[in-house]
């Protein structure tokens, strides 16, 4: 089988989006901000009422509790501004070229005219399928972009993938409802 399609720069950011949705660092700090501010309002929350300033301690609380259902918009919209810089200062280059992928029997090779790689399907740790995006994750490295919308026949390259993960053992996730919002 033989694709061929062209990463935008959309496609770069959804891909960093996706990896970083995945990554405990990511989970991690927005847990520890959301816990150090609650430990915070309820402290002040707290000192506030025990001086007899119950009207200042519940608008301290009301508050808080805003602050606390916005907060982890807030760190994903910090997150996913940070990635977009990223994407935009090191895929700046890639996007907007023409990637032809060719399946071969135990192996794919991909290239853009300038570069070419070839990857056995064995360094595949596991393909996952999102709404508008097939990532083959490569062992000690990152993922291999195949936006559904580029190849035509999304279906005809799902069948094929799947019969890769089935005969090598490789993990096929579907999170067909995944999204960074």
């Amino acid at each position: 089988m033989n694709l061929r399609f062209i990463l935008q720069e959309e496609d770069y950011l959804q891909h960093e989006l996706f990896v970083a949705s995945d990554n405990k660092i990511f989970k991690f700090s927005s847990a520890r901000i959301l816990g150090a501010y609650l430990a915070v309002s309820a402290v002040s929350g707290y000192y506030l009422y025990t001086q007899n300033h119950l009207t200042a301690a519940l608008i301290s609380i009301a508050i808080g509790g805003g602050i606390i259902a916005l907060l982890p918009r807030l760190i994903k919209a910090y997150y996913k501004n940070e990635i977009v810089k990223y994407v935009q200062n090191t895929f700046g280059s890639s996007r907007g070229k023409e990637i032809e992928c060719e399946f071969f029997t135990d192996n794919l090779m991909m290239g853009d005219g300038e570069r070419a790689a070839t990857i056995p399907y064995a360094q595949f740790e596991n393909v996952t399928e999102t709404r508008d995006y097939f990532y083959a994750k490569i062992k000690a490295s990152s993922h291999i972009i195949i936006p559904k919308g580029g190849v035509g026949n999304a279906h005809r390259v799902k069948q094929h993938l799947l019969s890769i993960c089935k005969d090598l053992d490789i993990p096929y996730h579907e999170n067909l409802d995944w999204s960074w919002e």
